[in-house]
């Protein structure tokens, strides 16, 4: 017989998230973004801990949770298809309590907000997918909460469609209507782009948190560098294959015209690239260039959830 396996989603996450910003939430699948949204949001409650909106205290006061927040799902299948976008809208308005005599003013300006004013009395089933998103986005403004919670917003949007979500969520969110965001997202670039600070979780743990340039300067991770030195007398080489933080040494242009080229990879290297020239120079080696590759994003959350990063 199948037996139900315990699975612990979240331990210990203790975050604190700034207001009128874009907190970024990132990790592997499986790490528990998803269930740390809809615990914010109280779509699920969690076995202990507390979820705090200043005063409010969402686990103790769920029934007021719609006046302060809303979860957006970048996997929307509640819509009507065969209504328009203003029909739905007022279906979800109606659901969502919305007085009566505001809904028709309320609708036109959230969806004026998202862009969707000319093609509200369009079926939902013509819009693409990032006029979904877009309408997602606008039913979840309906109860004018100050945060929204963003669950991979742009997982099914075309590169230009995530760029026009982009500006709006930073211009118009953000910037004009004072929002806090808090985006759980897959795409680095999306992180790196949007947000102020993020979390990274692996298996329901809190790795790391601060602003990117925080996490990438306190974890050890890999990148690759190119060393191109002056002359044939070879003395690179020793210094190079003895050094115990570089790997994969490769000599990309023995010539000397233009000087030899190497690539490796090398640990740390905002740290150990000064230390490597330092020990060339003092053992009479002629630098030319020396280049090293920032460690991404996405290679430092392999690294935290305890991959091989290897090197994008």
């Amino acid at each position: 017989f199948w037996k139900r396996r315990r699975i612990v989603a979240l331990r210990g996450v203790d975050l604190r998230i700034p207001k009128g910003d874009v907190f970024g939430l990132l990790g592997p699948n499986g790490a528990g973004k998803t269930t740390l949204l809809k615990i914010i949001s109280g779509l699920i409650l969690p076995d202990s801990g507390t979820v705090r909106i200043d005063d409010f205290d969402i686990v103790e006061e769920a029934d007021n949770i719609p006046d302060y927040l809303s979860y957006v799902s970048g996997e929307e299948r509640s819509f009507y298809w065969r209504l328009t976008g203003r029909q739905n809208m007022q279906f979800f308005s109606t659901l969502c309590e919305v007085p009566r005599k505001q809904r028709d003013h309320k609708i036109h300006d959230m969806l004026s907000m998202v862009g969707l004013q000319d093609a509200a009395d369009e079926r939902v089933g013509t819009y693409s997918s990032g006029m979904k998103q877009r309408l997602s986005i606008a039913r979840g403004l309906l109860t004018e909460p100050d945060i929204l919670l963003l669950d991979e917003p742009t997982r099914s949007l075309d590169p230009l469609s995530a760029r026009d979500l982009h500006r709006f969520i930073r211009d118009d969110l953000v910037a004009k209507h004072h929002k806090t965001v808090i985006l759980a997202t897959h795409n680095m670039e999306e992180a790196t782009e949007l947000c102020s600070q993020v979390a990274i979780l692996n298996e329901g743990i809190v790795r790391a948190s601060g602003s990117v340039d925080e996490i990438m300067e306190r974890l050890t991770v890999r990148g690759r560098c190119v060393l191109t030195v002056d002359g044939d007398n070879g003395k690179e080489g020793p210094v190079l294959s003895s050094s115990a933080k570089l790997t994969d040494l490769v000599l990309e242009s023995p010539g000397n015209i233009g000087g030899k080229t190497y690539s490796f990879v090398l640990d740390n290297p905002e740290i150990n690239v000064p230390i490597l020239t330092e020990r060339l120079v003092e053992n009479g080696v002629k630098i030319l260039e020396i280049r090293n590759t920032r460690p991404s994003l996405v290679e430092a959350i392999a690294h935290i959830a305890g991959e091989d990063i290897g090197l994008l």
